[in-house]
């Protein structure tokens, strides 16, 4: 991350995926995760599309998904198991 990102990122509520996976491990596990913004549900770890060296976690409508929501535990396995992983994107790696 180039360090005028870095410094917007530290000033932002964008949470690391750290801080994610912290205020996470506090929820119930058998929990159904639907963030507050438009009722969406998480989905897979990517690279984001505007900047190809971060990480992104997608969303869907959960209206629109034809499958059982995402548990917290089922969640926190996939952000634990992305720290250290190394996501692709368009452009470049990301680690």
């Amino acid at each position: 991350m180039t360090a005028e990102r870095q410094e917007r990122f530290q000033r932002s509520d964008q949470l690391s995926l750290g801080q994610l996976i912290e205020r996470l491990a506090h929820l119930d596990p058998e929990d159904r995760v639907v963030f507050d913004f438009c009722n969406m549900v998480p989905t897979k770890l990517e690279s984001w599309r505007g900047s190809y060296d971060e990480l992104a976690l997608g969303v869907v409508d959960a209206g629109r998904i034809g499958r059982e929501r995402t548990s917290v535990e089922e969640l926190l396995m996939r952000l634990r198991f992305a720290v250290g992983r190394t996501y692709t994107g368009w452009k470049v790696a990301i680690s």
